[in-house]
């Protein structure tokens, strides 16, 4: 879903009349952690059968999310991350009520057609998953429980705060574009929005 939030962010700032290069000038806070934590949340799927990622696999993801979390913290003043954190907020919630999983719905994976995640998730190839069908808790709502099947080309199934963080990178990538810059003698440059 962030994948189609860039682009649908992009199209509506370059409507508006926005310069893709002023994504370029800003600069996220601690973007580098983000990098870090991304490689992190993935670095089980690559170990398999190892003991140690049995054993912690499932912390290591929580991990991961909290220091992009706190990535998104520490960038509220920008526009857009304030509906991020929202969402992101919401997924951590509902990982920390199912022992550090993220509920899913397997029928909705089968109707997507990624079969294979299913039969990873019930390998325990897949370790940040648990099945929405086998709760009974009022947080199974909050899982990734809306489907996108094909014939969509990035078929999947997302959450709620999936679907905040997607809106909320929309905004902060039009926001971005649509600023005017002022560069100084000194070459410092200030960011002005522009009026709606």
């Amino acid at each position: 879903m962030f994948v189609e939030s860039v682009v649908i962010g992009i199209i509506i700032g370059v409507v508006q009349h926005g310069r893709l290069t002023n994504i370029g000038i800003t600069s996220i806070r601690g973007w580098y952690l983000i990098i870090a934590a991304l490689l992190l949340s993935i670095s089980p799927m690559f170990s398999i059968n190892s003991p140690f990622f049995d054993d912690f696999g499932v912390y290591i993801y929580l991990f991961s999310l909290l220091v992009m979390f706190a990535v998104v913290l520490w960038n509220l003043d920008k526009k857009g991350f304030w509906i991020i954190a929202v969402g992101a907020g919401l997924n951590l919630l509902v990982i920390m009520l199912t022992d550090f999983k993220m509920p899913i719905y397997m029928e909705g994976l089968r109707i997507a057609g990624l079969d294979g995640m299913i039969n990873g998730i019930k390998s325990g190839e897949i370790i940040n998953y648990v099945s929405i069908e086998s709760l009974d808790s009022w947080s199974r709502f909050m899982g990734k429980l809306i489907v996108l099947p094909k014939p969509y080309p990035l078929a999947k199934v997302i959450s709620i705060g999936d679907l905040l963080m997607s809106l909320g990178i929309v905004f902060y990538l039009r926001g971005e574009m649509v600023k005017k810059y002022r560069f100084s003698k000194s070459r410092m440059v200030t960011p002005r929005y522009k009026r709606r």
